[in-house]
């Protein structure tokens, strides 16, 4: 088998939003420092999965409630979102999406 380029490697791991998935799943384990980690990790992935195949299988709704698979709720985005879309436009600018990700 030839060894794969740095390039290949690189575009495999965007393609697969790899770098993404790895910190979302290290994020989750400090948030919630379980004992049993393989297993915690385990689940949380079975929950990725579900997640992904439900939202696969169903129509967008306005007032979806999604999964919560990472640090937030989908009610604290929500919230967040809300604040920040103080005109009710149902969009925000990229300068005040910055603003919300640092706060």
């Amino acid at each position: 088998m030839a060894a794969k380029s740095d390039d290949e490697i690189l575009r495999y791991l965007e393609c697969h939003k790899i770098m993404q998935l790895f910190e979302n799943l290290t994020s989750c384990l400090f948030y919630d420092k379980p004992d049993n980690p393989k297993e915690y990790l385990i689940n949380r992935l079975n929950s990725l999965i579900a997640a992904r195949d439900k939202c696969l299988g169903e129509e967008i709704e306005e007032d979806l409630k999604l999964p919560n698979i990472g640090l937030f709720t989908s009610e604290n985005v929500v919230g967040m979102f809300e604040m920040l879309d103080s005109q009710h436009r149902g969009f925000i600018n990229l300068e005040k999406y910055r603003h919300g990700m640092i706060v």
